[in-house]
């Protein structure tokens, strides 16, 4: 089975025939602990160099507070963002991001169209383009995997239009 279909008709949810796995959402989760030690620690650096040169308790924590939180932003909103999970009903699309409480739905009669596209370095992303031309993008990952996920979406949503 590859990798990016992790079920197709699915027994336990009658409402969800397909998911699609786009990415690595435990190699996000790894990237995302790693870089968040470096960053804590980049802050805790930076406040105590600061505060060393006669800053103020609440300048140096600030300080800090912004090495710490601005490249992960940075390395989230380059690498990290996207959905990383499509699932697919006969009547609606369902994207899973990151964190579990983050989801979006939207009707499966909403979707005009469903794309690759180039983001860096040998990385791309799923677009899935919706009524009003809003355009969802997938988590990074490799052209083979993009190309697997649009081939499984296309065929979902070419069943179900076809009912």
């Amino acid at each position: 089975m590859p990798s990016f279909l992790r079920h197709e008709k699915i027994m336990m949810s009658p409402s969800v025939e397909a998911i699609v796995d786009i990415g690595s959402r435990s190699g996000a989760f790894a990237a995302l602990g790693f870089f968040s030690v470096m960053f804590v620690l980049l802050g805790w650096g930076g406040a105590k160099a600061i505060s060393s040169h006669g800053a103020s308790r609440g300048v140096a924590r600030g300080f800090g507070l912004a090495l710490f939180s601005v490249p992960l932003c940075l390395l989230y909103l380059s690498s990290l963002s996207g959905f990383y999970e499509v699932r697919l009903s006969s009547k609606e699309v369902t994207l899973k991001y990151l964190l579990p409480f983050a989801t979006e739905k939207f009707p499966i009669t909403d979707v005009l169209g469903v794309r690759e596209k180039f983001a860096f370095k040998n990385s791309w992303r799923v677009q899935i383009t919706t009524q009003g031309e809003v355009e969802h993008s997938s988590a990074l990952t490799g052209k083979e995997g993009v190309s697997g996920a649009i081939r499984m979406i296309e065929k979902h949503l070419g069943s179900t239009r076809g009912k």
